[in-house]
């Protein structure tokens, strides 16, 4: 958010603000504080959150103009102690106002804690940020809750992040951070309340819901050590909910931006959208060492490749001479030179590894034009740990496994996994990483195991030093691997290539959480390919392509990864019908590509000539980045996704069945920025003709059988005042250049600039009125 971005806080004041916190009393108030937000936030309200201070709490929240009240009776946050499991009441508490931020002050006997509160607007949206702080010696178990009592009908939906559940049907809960965008909404389909964390907040544990007597709930368990600020924060916005859960997600990637953009700097082959996973060309068979294989590499639009484990010890990434032998058999010397024949780096001899790993390396990027990335994961051989002194870190990475594990990284070594960060493995991060990117050609590093998962171990080892986020439970205190995992991220981005900035790509896409998912700059996707067959897998991977934000997801696999038989009663199907359901399945998949925003592989253009004849399309459609919310409206029997916030954004609708759905869509031009007069445009060509009403534009579409209707927003009609009228626009669309013409017929005259695109190659030709 921006800090200066600071709404104002109206106050009265008419005594002493010293009370007691204790949501049951009824004490009459002698003062109020009135935090109010904005709308600029497409589609939040602007709204009145009124706050009393005896007891303190959160009164109000009212939409304007609407008038629509959310809450049932004032609420606010309850401190509980983790330990006794009761609920802690203040001795003292005051409430202050700090320019146009209020401040709470508070004071805990039972037990000891000190607590600040800042509550404060920006972008349309209040941030509610504590800071607790224990006495010297004693260290607490804390679990912070924003309380609710809302005011809910008989048909308000509440999305928990997830799920999305009837309110009427509370009490529910969810517990874990595991697939849980960091944001809840409660809805009752014209107004919305969005309660969540920002996403710089650091927990390993977070929990919400709506509880039997009807309050939303959102907290965390913390473990606040002595003399250690523990910090933690709530954001809360209104939204006007046509997308449900969608528009909540879209509201908190306007207000987060910087989670769901690349980092600056980072190559543009891994991040800009146009280019796709070479999948394993650049480092098996020699390498791109021939034109042959840069023109292949060229002729799908290859731009990044994972780059799979490229050193010769789990924990070396450097290949250092002095641990450089190992305790090899016969067997696994063959494996070896496995390797050797198979052209990829040679692990058998010191000087011809490095030699061909930056052979490999440099001709990745110069020859192919490829962003090879470097393999890294936090595991470590169990010799090497041994030898430094490491082994005291390790822990089971999982909760079913042990705690050496056989390597599938490499097939002849054994390794511990370590905690990600403020261990020995941080060192070797900081100490290798940074000659790596000297040594190689080399922009980017791809992070394996990254994130957590419910089967994964909580940490409970020890640290080099305190990180901030330990939770508790019956077990004791215990830390998210996804803490130190986004503090590994951001010392990546630390490094530079030339004037690059390093980028990171990771693996767990299928499983994302809200702590270390926002820090990465790309994804990949390793699913099999009839994950777009089944629903209740579709519908987890869009979702957790919520995470990705306006970032890359690539598809790391091959064509056989269709795997139809297993799915299809093949044998007892003619070779004709075999070769039906591969063309529906293959262009369902092309449709599930758009919806999911995932860019195909290498490998899958090359095999499938649906995929390949659509991949220039759906690369230029896909730059412009996915968003969550569609913003436009029409028959259900359609999917819809959007790419691109502003003008030249594209929306795609799919049509998955087999019979042609006409639609009378709507777009609200204020998902694009826009007040109003957006013109849509065919996006393959063609002429469309829209309504233009004010702040909204009417359009009629057919979409076919397994059709992929792409429909543009090139240029809009600003005015003083609103738009009314009809345009018809013909494109013309080809590799060489994009032709809009336009014809308007408004009822009266208006005074209008034409507004396009912001694309270097698209100008304003001429004008005819």
């Amino acid at each position: 958010m921006n800090p200066s971005a600071l709404c104002s806080v109206a106050a009265r004041r008419r005594a002493t603000l010293v009370g007691l916190l204790a949501l049951g009393l009824t004490t009459r108030l002698s003062a109020a504080a009135v935090v109010e937000t904005d709308d600029r936030v497409f589609p939040t309200p602007a709204a009145r959150w009124t706050f009393t201070d005896r007891p303190m709490a959160l009164q109000q929240v009212t939409a304007s103009p609407s008038g629509h009240a959310f809450l049932s009776a004032p609420g606010g946050i309850r401190f509980r102690d983790g330990k006794t499991a009761e609920v802690m009441t203040p001795a003292q508490e005051s409430l202050d106002q700090d320019g146009a931020t209020l401040v709470i002050t508070q004071a805990f006997t039972e037990p000891r804690l000190a607590v600040e509160q800042r509550i404060a607007a920006r972008d349309g949206a209040v941030v509610w940020e504590l800071t607790m702080t224990a006495p010297a010696g004693e260290t607490l178990w804390i679990e912070p809750t924003l309380r609710l009592p809302v005011a809910a009908g008989p048909a308000a939906r509440y999305w928990d992040g997830r799920t999305e559940h009837a309110v009427a049907a509370a009490p529910f809960a969810r517990e874990e951070l595991f697939n849980t965008f960091p944001v809840s909404l409660l809805s009752d389909g014209a107004h919305g309340l969005a309660v969540g964390l920002p996403p710089t907040v650091e927990v390993s544990f977070l929990q919400n819901g709506i509880d039997r007597e009807g309050v939303l709930f959102c907290g965390t368990r913390l473990v606040v050590s002595p003399g250690e600020p523990c910090r933690m924060a709530f954001v809360l916005f209104l939204v006007t909910p046509t997308f449900g859960s969608r528009d909540a997600v879209q509201g908190y990637y306007r207000r987060f931006p910087a989670s769901f953009e690349p980092t600056p700097g980072v190559d543009p082959r891994l991040v800009d959208g146009r280019r796709t996973d070479t999948l394993q060309m650049c480092h098996y068979g020699g390498g791109v060492r021939d034109a042959r294989k840069a023109v292949l590499a060229s002729q799908f639009y290859g731009g990044y490749e994972w780059g799979y484990a490229p050193f010769r010890r789990t924990g070396d990434y450097v290949g250092r001479r002095e641990y450089w032998e190992m305790d090899l058999t016969e067997g696994e010397q063959k494996k070896l030179q496995q390797d050797v024949d198979r052209g990829t780096w040679d692990r058998s001899d010191w000087t011809r590894f490095h030699q061909t790993r930056a052979d490999i390396f440099r001709n990745a990027d110069l020859r192919g034009n490829v962003s090879l990335s470097f393999y890294i994961v936090n595991h470590v051989d169990t010799a090497l740990a041994e030898r430094l002194g490491m082994a005291g870190y390790a822990f089971p990475r999982t909760r079913t496994g042990g705690l050496i594990e056989k390597n599938w990284v490499l097939p002849y070594d054994t390794v511990y996994y370590l905690y990600p960060w403020a261990t020995p493995y941080e060192q070797i991060l900081r100490r290798d990483l940074p000659e790596v990117v000297q040594e190689l050609d080399l922009y980017a590093f791809a992070h394996d195991l990254y994130g957590e998962s419910p089967r994964d171990t909580p940490y409970r080892g020890k640290l080099d030093y305190p990180l901030p986020g330990w939770s508790y439970d019956e077990e004791g205190p215990f830390l998210s691997r996804t803490i130190g995992l986004r503090r590994g991220a951001d010392f990546i981005h630390t490094l530079k290539k030339g004037a690059r900035t390093v980028g990171l790509i990771v693996n767990g896409i299928a499983g994302a959480d809200p702590i270390s998912f926002f820090a990465p700059d790309a994804y990949i996707s390793e699913s099999r390919m009839t994950v777009a067959l089944r629903p209740e897998d579709r519908d987890r991977y869009i979702h957790c392509r919520l995470f990705a934000g306006h970032k890359p997801v690539f598809q790391h696999g091959y064509a056989s990864g269709i795997l139809l038989g297993d799915t299809v009663p093949w044998e007892s199907l003619t070779p004709e019908d075999c070769r039906a359901v591969y063309d529906d399945f293959v262009r369902d998949y092309l449709i599930y590509l758009y919806q999911a925003g995932l860019t195909p592989s290498r490998h899958m253009s090359e095999v499938h000539e649906v995929i390949s004849a659509e991949l220039p399309v759906l690369l230029e459609v896909m730059r412009r980045g996915f968003e969550p919310a569609p913003a436009c409206l029409g028959d259900p029997g359609l999917e819809r996704v959007r790419y691109g916030a502003g003008l030249g954004a594209a929306v795609v609708f799919s049509n998955r069945g087999m019979t042609a759905v006409q639609s009378d869509e709507r777009l609200a031009c204020g998902y694009l920025g826009l007040d109003g007069g957006v013109i849509p445009a065919e996006g393959r060509g063609g002429e469309l003709s829209s309504g233009l009403d004010g702040a909204s534009t009417a359009f009629a579409l057919t979409v076919r059988p397994m059709e992929n209707r792409i429909i543009t927003f090139p240029l809009a009609l600003r005015s003083a005042t609103p738009i009314r009228g009809t345009a018809r626009c013909t494109s013309e669309i080809s590799p060489l250049h994009r032709v809009y013409r336009v014809t308007l017929d408004l009822p009266a005259a208006v005074e209008a600039q034409i507004a396009v695109a912001p694309d270097p190659d698209f100008v304003v030709a001429g004008v005819t009125c």
